[in-house]
């Protein structure tokens, strides 16, 4: 399994610093930015599977920069973080796409948590888009019942899923087309 990759971009070198640390010690692969041109750059050069933006940079701050990031990669779940977080500010983060918020300083097991889940859902989408291909492709060929069959027993194994249903839309509704796992209860 690859190595999650972390960017972090802060104008304080400090904090640069003690978020590597703390990222590291997750098991994250870290790459660090000054500033918006650093992390365009880095944007630009590799993918990466979570984000950390400090709101407050010049000459552009991090909602820009997750604008810019999101044009790259449009599902890299990005925090803002801020040390003059307001309610206002988390909201507008959210609204603009933002997966969540950290307002500094940030206790460890917070940065832990909210990381643990961007990481989550990033893994998430990028599954689900890889077995909605999968079905879709699979599912036009000539022994769509055993491909079904089989996508559904590998994602109950993958996924530690009691149960898993597949589903096909058919005029508009979902039919269940393969199960795998445990009967309902």
């Amino acid at each position: 399994m690859k190595t999650a990759r972390a960017l972090v971009v802060d104008d304080d070198p400090a904090i640069l610093e003690v978020l590597e640390m703390r990222l590291q010690s997750m098991g994250l692969d870290v790459a660090l930015a000054k500033n918006y041109r650093e992390a365009v750059t880095l944007l630009d050069d590799r993918g990466f599977d979570v984000a950390l933006f400090d709101l407050r940079m010049e000459p552009v701050n991090g909602l820009k920069l997750m604008e810019a990031a999101h044009e790259r990669q449009p599902r890299l779940p990005v925090l803002i973080m801020t040390a003059h977080g307001t309610i206002d500010n988390a909201i507008e983060a959210l609204r603009q796409g933002a997966f969540d918020y950290l307002t500094k300083p940030f206790m460890p097991e917070e940065l832990r948590g909210k990381v643990g889940r961007a990481l989550s859902a990033r893994r998430w989408a990028r599954d689900r888009t890889l077995l909605k291909a999968v079905g879709e492709a699979l599912g036009s060929s000539g022994t769509m019942e055993r491909v079904l069959d089989a996508i559904a027993q590998a994602t109950v194994e993958a996924t530690e899923a009691q149960r898993v249903v597949v589903f096909l839309l058919e005029d508009g509704r979902l039919v269940p087309m393969a199960s795998a796992g445990a009967a309902p209860g």
